[in-house]
């Protein structure tokens, strides 16, 4: 479905290669009792559910029948309103964005610092002349820049087809310029001429590559956070938008995939995830956007039960939750980025129309707005997530009052 890079650094001990298996212990952890009535409660309800999508999916194949999310929809799109998995909400896929706006990384299992995943947002590309961020929205082209991530050092070189990959390295000066992201004026340690040459001649604008600087300090903005308690979040982001984590639904993606097929007349139209550029991908028995209504998550973490022999040295990790408890933020709005494909940076109209007909509302905050994803906050550093962590869904929210 995506085409991230891959970590091309080994990570030390207890850091999973994508391709690695899931671990999963042989016997019933203690830290997995308080949540077992939910697990069982979901294999239970999964035969249930089997049944009535059954029967949903006869009745959609009826004239004039039609989506749960669309009174528009035809058949074929509510055709696309069940993942293709049985198993419970589970952790599919994870993604490190670290240079902000360009390519993704796939990871398999990663940490969780006080910023959200380590290194995601770490980095930014500034305009030379006013130290504003730049992104997809003015220059497609950086989805082909591909960060090389290395665990325990962040970025260490940028490639892109046709140009020679670049080294990148803070340098010993560590000089701090004065940058913006929207309207928050923030600091970044400039990464120096070689690495703003190449941005430069790949971008065809004067840029700098900048880094979080130590004891960086920046806020999610008040009017998204003021629904929140102190206890739920950690009052600091790196160079995200607005919150550190961003969560999406393999259903989804395929419903809006299925409708935009329809609306473009073209059968072989792609939606990949990397359009959305979420953090945390699940899968599942679910319905398309069922994760509109998850207020706070508790993501079981298998990496709690590692054996000794799989521990870091890392003191951080040899103390690691058992849980990351995610909060809800808000529905995240989508700009123009979604229209570009992720493989060839190019544009095409087809899946803003789709979200603009299917998924627009009249946010609170920014007016008309799409919204696909949702965004979340986190109350604790230090867990390790992987692939194949189960989700138990601990309080619900309302789902976004769309027009």
């Amino acid at each position: 479905m995506s085409d991230f890079s891959q970590p091309s650094t080994p990570a030390p001990a207890g850091i999973a290669e994508a391709s690695s298996a899931v671990v999963v212990p042989q016997e019933i952890p203690s830290v997995w009792r308080e949540y077992l009535p939910y697990v069982v409660g979901g294999v239970l309800v999964v035969g249930a559910l089997a049944a009535f999508d059954a029967f949903s999916r006869r009745r959609q194949q009826t004239p004039g029948a039609s989506s749960s999310y669309s009174s528009s929809s035809s058949s074929a799109v509510a055709s696309a309103s069940t993942s293709a998995s049985s198993s419970p909400p589970h952790v599919s896929a994870l993604y490190v964005y670290p240079v902000k706006s360009c390519a993704g990384v796939r990871v398999s299992r990663w940490p969780v610092d006080r910023y959200g995943f380590r290194f995601d947002r770490n980095y930014m590309i500034v305009r030379e002349d006013t130290g504003t961020f730049v992104t997809q929205r003015q220059h497609p082209v950086l989805a082909l820049i591909h960060p090389e991530l290395d665990y325990e050092n962040g970025v260490v070189s940028l490639r892109k087809e046709g140009h020679k990959s670049v080294a990148v390295s803070t340098p010993e000066d560590e000089t701090e310029l004065d940058v913006k992201v929207w309207s928050d004026e923030v600091k970044g340690i400039d990464m120096g001429d070689e690495v703003a040459a190449w941005l430069t001649a790949v971008i065809g604008v004067s840029v700098r590559l900048v880094k979080l600087p130590h004891a960086f300090q920046r806020s999610p903005p008040e009017a998204f956070v003021a629904h929140l308690s102190p206890a739920d979040y950690i009052n600091v982001i790196a160079y995200p938008d607005c919150f550190p984590f961003l969560l999406a639904s393999e259903a989804s993606r395929a419903w809006i995939e299925k409708a935009t097929q329809e609306l473009a007349e073209d059968p072989t139209f792609q939606v990949g995830l990397n359009r959305f550029r979420p953090n945390i991908v699940i899968d599942g028995k679910m319905e398309p956007f069922e994760e509109d209504t998850w207020g706070k998550i508790d993501i079981l973490l298998q990496s709690a039960e590692l054996s000794d022999d799989d521990e870091t040295e890392d003191d951080e990790e040899s103390s690691r939750p058992a849980v990351l408890r995610l909060s809800f933020g808000r529905h995240c709005t989508r700009c123009s980025i979604p229209n570009i494909a992720q493989e060839t940076a190019t544009r095409s109209p087809w899946v803003n129309k789709v979200l603009e007909h299917h998924r627009h509302l009249q946010d609170k905050v920014e007016g008309p707005a799409r919204v696909f994803g949702v965004q979340y906050v986190h109350s604790e550093a230090g867990a390790l997530v992987s692939v194949g962590d189960q989700l138990v869904i601990k309080e619900r929210v309302d789902p976004p009052q769309l027009d």
